[in-house]
């Protein structure tokens, strides 16, 4: 294994530990018996190997304790003072963060490009919700207890709360002209609310159902109130119309208004990188430099339009334009643990075979995954337990909860669950942070 993956491995070794434990990484050797715990070396890293659909993971997967793993087998061995895993938890761990199957598996994708979480790994194993990886780590950490070696036992907690919202559109009438349409649609058909759209177009501020920020600002403030730990984050695009994108920038007067407005209560702006941008990565500077000419400050967090991170190496770009944290990593098709941990994690390259600079927010949970009829479909009831069982997943590992809602779905006008979802499971977090 040449230098840089021998750094990688070690990165991912100290990641499993945590960075309480991280100095304990002198104990723990990788295929060699030289440590205290020993990891077995699966075939998976070999030349022949490596890359290859043949590195997959084979159903049905092994488990030891428990504890599903991708590579390796299920023994484990204690002598001469010593703890041999089977279970090839590097590999499996590096499978999981980086992305690995995304780069070897050309299929499982859907009309936007993305991967499909229905069709991962994970999700086939019966394992996604599991965060796998920080269970990983806990099996480590107790290995090296057993030998007697003092470990810092992980606080339960959130490490971080991001309430982050895309704002796809600020207003739901682009122009005059569609919101006269829309009139005249309503006038027609005999519908209810047939001057809405008019007075929204002209005050949008009083009378558009999408302009929730209010509300969604008062919401999020209750939970920053009771920890430092909470961020609240407005994803903002800089792209002008598209086919899948809305396009609002140039209307600077107006963006400038509403960065001001959630800046100054409180909330942090990040860009929204388009649809089109995603296809054509030249564009991200245009956009990013058209939000920071408005906000006169550096813009350095982003999140994917559509959640559209279509392959792994695309996330070269960000690094390349000067973002350091991403909020995109999670499926829009099912809830769950993309990445297979619920803690930020640095993007590993792997055409490079090198740590990057950015910074992976796993998302816990985006709130159209839940409801969407094309997505999971589930009722209110159903996506309430879900989350929480998720955010209990993050609690028990100390990791990040980063929670998606769009403004357009918490309307008051909205037919929806998506509004009284939200406030319940901050009431839930809240409840949490308390306990």
């Amino acid at each position: 294994m040449n230098e840089m993956k021998t750094n990688i491995i070690d990165y991912i070794i100290k990641f499993l530990l945590g960075p309480q434990n991280e100095e304990l990484s002198q104990y723990i050797s990788y295929g060699e018996d030289k440590g205290r715990v020993v990891i077995k070396k699966s075939v998976f890293f070999m030349p022949d190997n490596y890359m290859s659909e043949n590195s997959l993971p084979v159903f049905p997967l092994k488990e030891i304790k428990g504890l599903p793993i991708l590579f390796g087998d299920d023994t484990i061995e204690k002598k001469d003072n010593k703890i041999i895993l089977g279970a090839d938890i590097i590999a499996s761990a590096f499978f999981m963060i980086t992305r690995y199957e995304e780069y070897v598996r050309t299929d499982n994708r859907d009309g936007h490009g993305r991967y499909l979480g229905k069709g991962s790994i994970l999700y086939k194993a019966g394992c996604l919700e599991r965060p796998l990886v920080d269970e990983y780590g806990n099996l480590l950490r107790t290995c090296l207890a057993e030998l007697g070696i003092p470990v810092r036992t992980v606080k339960k907690g959130f490490e971080r709360i991001y309430l982050t919202h895309d704002v796809d559109q600020i207003w739901q009438w682009k122009n005059l002209l569609s919101a006269m349409k829309t009139m005249a649609k309503r006038v027609v058909l005999n519908k209810s609310n047939k001057t809405e759209s008019i007075k929204a177009r002209l005050n949008y501020k009083k009378y558009d159902p999408i302009y929730t920020f209010p509300w969604l600002l008062k919401m999020d403030n209750m939970v920053q109130a009771l920890t430092e730990k909470c961020k609240c984050i407005y994803f903002i695009m800089g792209c002008g119309h598209s086919q899948r994108d809305f396009g609002y920038i140039d209307k600077e007067k107006d963006v400038k208004d509403f960065v001001n407005y959630v800046e100054n209560n409180g909330a942090t702006v990040g860009i929204h990188i388009s649809y089109e941008a995603g296809k054509a990565p030249e564009n991200i500077k245009k956009e990013k430099e058209r939000i920071e000419g408005i906000c006169n400050h550096e813009i350095t967090l982003n999140r994917y339009h559509y959640l559209a991170s279509r392959h792994p190496l695309e996330l070269k770009h960000l690094v390349r334009f000067g973002i350091t944290d991403d909020f995109t990593m999670g499926y829009a098709d099912v809830a769950g643990f993309r990445l297979g941990t619920c803690r930020a994690v640095k993007w590993i390259d792997l055409n490079e075979e090198e740590i990057t600079p950015l910074t992976l927010h796993p998302m816990t949970v985006m709130e159209v995954t839940l409801d969407g009829s094309e997505y999971m479909g589930l009722t209110e009831e159903e996506a309430y337990k879900k989350v929480c069982r998720l955010l209990d997943h993050v609690f028990e590992y100390n990791g990040e909860a980063v929670l998606l809602w769009h403004n357009s779905t918490v309307s008051a006008a909205s037919d929806g669950y998506q509004r009284r979802l939200y406030e319940k499971t901050l009431l839930y977090l809240k409840s949490r942070i308390k306990n």
